[in-house]
């Protein structure tokens, strides 16, 4: 799973400015300045895309007490729900394989899976 430094921006906007999240990332700056300053156990920074470790590290470090139930239960829900998107994505893509494709219902459809409720909680990879 992962998720774009500008899409986390736009979250953190709506945040209170006062919000705690808020107050620590201005200590460096910016954000870029801020993720790249701690070394996460869980995610690493790809150039602009905040990467969250493969499913099998992220239970080791859950079963090691590094991240709580609470965090590792959202994780675990996240994860099915991507599983279920990119299952849907792969349908779609499978009915235009092989013919011409009307890039207007494909955008469509797309756009459908892209802004579903399902995705708040993050991109898949």
């Amino acid at each position: 799973m992962q998720l774009t430094v500008s899409d986390l921006v736009n979250k953190m906007q709506k945040l209170d400015p006062k919000d705690d999240i808020n107050l620590t990332r201005k200590q460096y700056g910016n954000l870029d300045k801020c993720l790249k300053s701690f070394k996460s156990p869980v995610y690493l920074i790809d150039a602009m895309v905040i990467k969250l470790l493969p499913p099998d590290e992220i239970a080791t470090r859950y079963e090691s007490g590094i991240i709580t139930k609470e965090a590792y239960d959202l994780y675990l829900e996240t994860l099915e729900i991507n599983k279920k998107k990119n299952e849907e994505t792969e349908k779609i893509m499978a009915r235009y394989r092989g013919e011409a494709v009307n890039f207007t219902d494909f955008h469509e459809l797309t756009n459908q899976l892209m802004n579903s409720d399902t995705l708040s909680a993050g991109s898949t990879s």
